[in-house]
Formats: C-alpha cells, structure tokens, sequence
C-alpha cells in the first residue's frame, strides 16, 4: 500500500507583511511539488482534479493578501473559482468537473468564452478585465479577471486537448505571466499523470495520440 502523500501548509492564514517573519507568502514551486506528489500517488483524474482543486482554491483563499516574488504591487488575488472543464468530444462542448467556488456553468461550447476559446486555440488565456471580452461567459458576476490554460495530452508526434483548468478572480488584474506559466506547469502534470482512459468522454482522444505515436515508432522501425 502506498502512504498518501504529505500536504504541507504553503501560506499563512494573515496578511502578507515583509516586515513579519512569521508571515510566508505561498511558494509555487512548493505547491507543485504537491501537486506533483498527489498525482503521482493518485492516477484517478477525478480524484486527483478534486484534490488540485481544493488545494489551489485554499491556497489562493487562506490568505487576506497573496502576491507572487514578481509582483511590484501587492494585492489580493481573491480567487473566487478554480476548477476544471473535460471535453466531450461527441457534443463538442466542455462539461464541468472538479472545482471549488460557486455555483459553475454546466456545459460550455467550443470557441465559448475563455474556457471556449483555450480548447479552441489550444493556447492559455489571461484576461485582465473579463468585462472587456464580448465573448466572455459570466457563470459568476463577481468574477473580474481569469486565467485558463488547456490540459494538452502529448505524444509523440501529436496532441490533443483533453479540458481546462479555469481560475477566476474578483478583482480586475489578479494574473500575470507568472500564475499563467505555474498554472501550465500544473496541467502538464496532470495531462502527463493520470490516467486518462478511465474518463469515458477523453478516452478517443487520448487513444488517438497513442495510436499516433505507435504507428511513428513502427515506421521508423
């Protein structure tokens, strides 16, 4: 039997004072250690997803200020949603899985919205202000800002996107270029752990890039 992996406590619960060393701003690279951890001990995708779920929505909310080494400004990120949408390649939509927040749109169409538009261009999205975006879908009104990036399943010579990670804000301009980067690291673990052909709706996918690799591998034999 393998020992569940250890979670640490990566922020404190007060605000972030540079003056106070008793206070510790959240790690990134601490938390993909965790991260990294979990989905190694735990191949199921919704168990992980719910777990990566509940840590990052924690980490992000445990405290009254959080800021990365690279912001010149302090402020709250005030993460009000982080989860994960799955393709249903069969109805071409993205379907709500794992999360931590409020009340979620069920069901989001290719090309849709921010989460819509990172399947659709395969490309992370970083949105200052969501209000700016005409294509924006409001599942919450209080959120202000988002970051989504595509969970993209690799192999050997293609790839295919098998959902989303989606963090929302309710302030304007809680990310930046780091979050994003950190948050793709996040997916890549992901895409690259679990397993995958236990999800009935990404199980073609996944098999397609295997199919993919294996028939390069034989002619290059």
């Amino acid at each position: 039997h393998t020992a569940t992996p250890e979670i640490h406590q990566t922020m404190s619960p007060n605000p972030v004072d540079s003056n106070n060393p008793n206070v510790c701003p959240l790690s990134y690279s601490e938390l993909l250690s965790q991260i990294e951890s979990m989905v190694t001990y735990e191949k199921d995708p919704i168990a992980s997803m719910a777990n990566i779920s509940s840590v990052m929505y924690h980490a992000f909310s445990d405290s009254d200020a959080y800021y990365t080494q690279s912001d010149s400004k302090k402020h709250q990120k005030a993460v009000n949603w982080f989860g994960f949408y799955l393709i249903n390649e069969e109805r071409n939509e993205l379907v709500l899985g794992p999360f931590h927040g409020r009340l979620a749109c069920t069901r989001i169409k290719f090309g849709k919205g921010v989460c819509g538009s990172a399947w659709k261009e395969k490309k992370s999205q970083l949105v200052h202000d969501v209000h700016q975006l005409k294509n924006h879908i409001a599942c919450d009104s209080a959120s202000q800002s988002e970051v989504v990036v595509p969970i993209m399943y690799e192999g050997s010579n293609s790839s295919e996107c098998l959902g989303v990670i989606d963090v929302d804000s309710v302030n304007i301009g809680s990310f930046g270029e780091e979050d994003k980067v950190f948050l793709e690291k996040v997916a890549h673990l992901v895409a690259k752990e679990l397993d995958w052909k236990a999800i009935e709706s990404v199980r073609r996918l996944v098999e397609k890039v295997d199919s993919c690799g294996k028939q390069d591998s034989e002619i290059r034999s």
